[in-house]
């Protein structure tokens, strides 16, 4: 970590290459640690190491020594610092781009073309970043600041191997101006379970208006139309929802050139003097 520049010349530094997902202890890059309840580092909430050595730590329970006061020297253990750098290619920045971390240990910063994006910690968390108006036509580079400890690190203290690294999947999500941004589905059962019921409020982003189809079980269409922020069908003979027949109904919602496919499936839960009910049946 004292290595690591305040400003950071990425054209000036020779990197080598990792496939991300992955923990860099498995690449060659540092060792994986197992711990139960005691920290890496000596224990000073919300203080971690910076650029120095870890030094002496002091603790009193461990399943593999026992009870007892006592100091150990991990010898040489920093908070290792990971510099991840990816050029991508944008041909739309008119777009709107959202990138999605699932999952990085313990914390984030996030640069695209030497600008700060934001931070994230909290490892098993996704962290979104909005790209959008930050983007330029062309070549863009994006710099991802991984630090093997944070303050997070206090809250994340399990009987497992500390590891280190973007873990999980990382991806971009391009999408236009005109999109939804939101939406809550409910499918009931109407009728005494003989028809259904399917409600939609929909939230959008630069328009007010949608186009829906509905398809049932096999693909065949039975609704379609236009909506606004609420959308109200009823489904006649309806295909239920169970874990015997799990019967899903597409549907389709449209905005300008996008369109986003929800399975629906029409179901009942309740419970009734202590019996969980599925659709009206035990």
């Amino acid at each position: 970590p004292a290595e690591l520049p305040t400003e950071f010349d990425t054209d000036a530094v020779s990197f080598d290459t990792i496939d991300v997902p992955s923990c860099w202890q498995f690449r060659g890059y540092d060792r994986p640690f197992y711990v139960n309840i005691r920290y890496q580092f000596p224990f000073d909430p919300p203080r971690i190491p910076k650029t120095e050595k870890v030094g002496k730590l002091f603790y009193i329970l461990g399943a593999d020594k026992g009870i007892g006061p006592r100091t150990v020297d991990p010898g040489e253990e920093y908070n290792f610092v990971g510099v991840y750098r990816r050029s991508i290619t944008i041909e739309d920045p008119d777009k709107n781009y959202v990138i999605s971390f699932l999952g990085v240990a313990s914390c984030l910063d996030l640069y695209l073309n030497g600008k700060f994006v934001g931070y994230s910690e909290g490892a098993h968390n996704t962290a979104e970043f909005d790209l959008s108006d930050k983007l330029v036509k062309g070549e863009n580079e994006l710099l991802a600041v991984v630090h093997r400890w944070c303050t997070g690190t206090y809250l994340e203290d399990q009987d497992m191997y500390r590891l280190s690294g973007i873990f999980r999947e990382v991806y971009i999500l391009a999408r236009a101006k005109n999109r939804i941004s939101d939406i809550d589905i409910k499918a009931v059962p109407t009728d005494n379970y003989t028809n259904g019921k399917i409600t939609a409020e929909i939230q959008y982003v630069g328009t007010k208006k949608a186009a829906y189809k509905l398809c049932d079980c096999n693909g065949k269409e039975i609704a379609s139309g236009n909506c606004k922020d609420k959308l109200d069908l009823t489904v006649e003979n309806a295909a239920l929802w169970s874990d015997e027949a799990p019967n899903l109904y597409d549907l389709y919602i449209t905005v300008d050139d996008e369109v986003v496919l929800f399975r629906v499936g029409i179901r009942e839960f309740k419970i009734e003097k202590g019996v969980l009910l599925v659709n009206g049946k035990p």
